[in-house]
């Protein structure tokens, strides 16, 4: 893989990532429709690499939210243990240990659905035909009225917000765009929403890519791609920063019908291509 076909993939990722068009979506109908791109290259690994920095750059926009967590899901787990722990009772930093939690449970179902999503992942009009609906969704999202301070979240509405991050395993349904539409139905504020499934995309990312070091250590980069896999990684977390604060910013002024449209036409233009 030659730096500008690394750099050109990371921008991708790091662009697609945390704005709802699908990151996965974008990158399966690259390696299918431009397969010259990764000749020579072991994707698998890449696309880990890829993941992780973009993973990095969620972590360190969200450090002065995440630091407290940590004490935070001490105490949770030592209340638990004496069976002390209330979720009314909680505070601030533990009521979102709960909530992260609880959203991350769903994930569990990747397990059994991840061998059929990266069947699809190898079909660019199954591709096509998830990112028309997944804008789709993001319109229907747009309609949806939020009270400006948002509903108070709950336990039940984080399990709803992860049961909508599964669907997005499925290339061409976008991780954010899901789960901010279904926190969104949940009747909290689009800010609120955003930023839960900002902080719910850590453990997500994180657990996919635990799960995929096995394979990763089988089939280390090659000295001669390090160079590349860096530039790679650079330019996705730099790329993922970037999109993170462009999101964050619409949340508070803007609506999504414009990543409503860019899905659909692009999800039009690969079923008339493909």
């Amino acid at each position: 893989m030659s730096i500008l076909s690394a750099v050109f993939l990371g921008f991708l990722q790091g662009l697609t990532e945390f704005l709802p068009v699908s990151s996965s979506g974008h990158l399966a109908l690259v390696q299918t429709l431009w397969p010259a791109l990764f000749s020579g290259s072991d994707t698998f690994t890449f696309d880990v690499l890829l993941h992780l920095a973009t993973l990095a750059a969620v972590v360190i926009a969200f450090r002065k939210t995440l630091i407290p967590l940590f004490p935070a899901a001490l105490r949770v787990t030592g209340k638990l243990l004496c069976r002390r722990f209330r979720f009314s009772g909680a505070d601030g930093e533990e009521r979102m240990v709960c909530l992260l939690f609880l959203g991350t449970l769903p994930l569990a179902g990747a397990l059994l659905l991840g061998d059929r999503a990266e069947a699809w992942a190898a079909c660019p009009k199954a591709v096509g035909s998830l990112l028309i609906l997944n804008g789709v969704l993001l319109f229907l999202a747009d309609r949806i009225p939020s009270g400006r301070n948002g509903a108070e979240m709950r336990p039940r509405h984080a399990l709803i917000v992860g049961c909508c991050q599964l669907g997005a395993i499925f290339p061409g349904l976008s991780r954010s765009g899901s789960t901010v539409t279904g926190g969104l139905l949940c009747g909290l504020s689009r800010e609120q929403a955003v930023n839960f499934s900002f902080l719910l995309s850590i453990p997500a990312i994180l657990g996919a890519a635990l799960t995929r070091i096995p394979s990763v250590v089988a089939g280390p980069v090659p000295a001669g791609e390090l160079l590349p896999c860096v530039c790679g990684m650079l330019t996705a977390g730099l790329t993922g920063a970037l999109a993170i604060r462009l999101l964050r910013w619409l949340s508070k002024r803007a609506d999504f019908r414009i990543f409503s449209l860019y899905c659909v036409l692009i999800g039009s233009a690969i079923l008339l291509w493909a």
